[in-house]
């Protein structure tokens, strides 16, 4: 247990070693959720479209926010949130891309090789309300195909980065 004594009142804090969110300043991130999950389910990506994909293997989810039937992100905590994610392509003879949606809508495409390639990936930072925004990733290519599928090659994370 640490006791913090201030010169002037007394006893300015007990504390058992635990930090919680209420002991951090404004806008400090401290135990928000982050997660990382990966794809074991080939997801048909039609072409010209943005499909989402089947992220169901889930390596860690702090906060119980990811959602293995829906693919979605639902943070309760408002802020700023880094996600990064890629997908691997079934055949690397086409233009593909990875989309972050927010609320099913498009929001930054990362990793648009806009050429052919096998795959397509990166991150981005995106603002999320705590309650009802939620982030899905989807594919594209320019040509119907599969993702492919496998921890190293068709994965998404994200966390916390500063509360709002």
């Amino acid at each position: 247990m640490t006791v913090t004594i201030n010169g002037s009142t007394g006893i300015d804090k007990v504390q058992d070693g635990t930090i919680v969110q209420a002991d951090l300043a404004t806008g400090v991130a401290g135990t928000g959720p982050a997660f990382s999950v990966w794809s074991n389910t080939a997801s048909s990506v039609t072409s010209a479209a943005n499909v989402p994909i089947i992220y169901n293997n889930v390596v860690f989810d702090t906060a119980s926010a990811w959602n293995t039937t829906t693919s979605r992100f639902t943070p309760q905590v408002a802020g700023y949130y880094q996600i990064e994610a890629n997908i691997a392509y079934s055949t690397a003879n086409y233009a593909v891309a990875t989309v972050v949606a927010k609320n099913g809508s498009a929001y930054k495409y990362i990793g648009n090789t806009g050429t052919a390639s096998s795959s397509a990936g990166g991150s981005t930072l995106v603002y999320l309300n705590g309650s009802t925004d939620h982030i899905q990733i989807f594919g594209y290519s320019a040509t119907t195909q599969n993702s492919a599928v496998g921890s190293t090659i068709t994965h998404c994370s994200g966390f916390l980065v500063r509360a709002a």
